[in-house]
């Protein structure tokens, strides 16, 4: 979690008690080489910050996917256009390797939100 909070800390000091309260909600999630993260069609639910591995962001298709994007760790992720609108993805987000996620749920944040005003 020391990544995360220094991640932050390039943008923003959070002091100890917004710390703690944020840190509280983090799971941390492992996943297999090739596991789907996100389908195409799911609401994402989750702020994503990778501990270990890589992610790949892509559109499946018959023949080849298009793949738009990749994430590495000590990045954050997410499908955050299906998050913000609360709709489902049009693309899906699979692991590479073997990854270890830290993940914040979409509630989760609303309560750190209403606790740190």
């Amino acid at each position: 979690m020391h990544k995360i909070r220094e991640s932050f800390e390039q943008i923003v000091k959070l002091s100890d008690l917004d710390w703690q309260v944020f840190s509280s909600k983090l799971k941390k999630s492992v996943y297999n080489k090739k596991t789907a993260i996100l389908k195409v069609g799911e609401t994402e639910n989750h702020i994503l910050f990778i501990e270990k591995g890589a992610l790949r962001f892509f559109i499946p298709k018959f023949e080849n996917d298009i793949t738009f994007s990749f994430c590495f760790e000590n990045e954050f992720i997410s499908a955050y256009d299906s998050f913000i609108t609360r709709k489902p993805s049009t693309y899906e987000i699979k692991a590479l390797t073997d990854t270890t996620l830290w993940r914040l749920t979409y509630q989760d944040l609303q309560d750190v939100y209403n606790k740190t005003k």
